[in-house]
């Protein structure tokens, strides 16, 4: 089983990096995490939904076909563990 954390950036900072590194290492063998970078579009004076709607459908692009879909969103609902699982 693998879960894939899917982020949409410019660049990572070395702390993010080394934070995600460090937790693959401590998932048992029969659980992979695999990240996938979606490079984030130019916001300046270009059309911000076309740029959405093309950072979306990278986004889809490498959801596997099988699996769930779990989005975080800062400005979403927060969930203790409890609630989470």
């Amino acid at each position: 089983m693998a879960i894939h954390l899917i982020s949409v950036h410019q660049k990572l900072p070395d702390w993010v990096e080394a934070g995600f590194s460090f937790y693959n290492k401590r998932l048992p063998p029969e659980l992979r995490l695999r990240c996938h970078d979606i490079s984030a579009g130019k916001r300046g004076k270009q059309d911000l939904q076309r740029v959405i709607q093309d950072e979306e459908k990278a986004i889809l692009a490498a959801v596997p076909k099988a699996g769930y879909q779990i989005a975080l969103d800062r400005g979403g609902k927060q969930l203790n563990t409890v609630s989470f699982s």
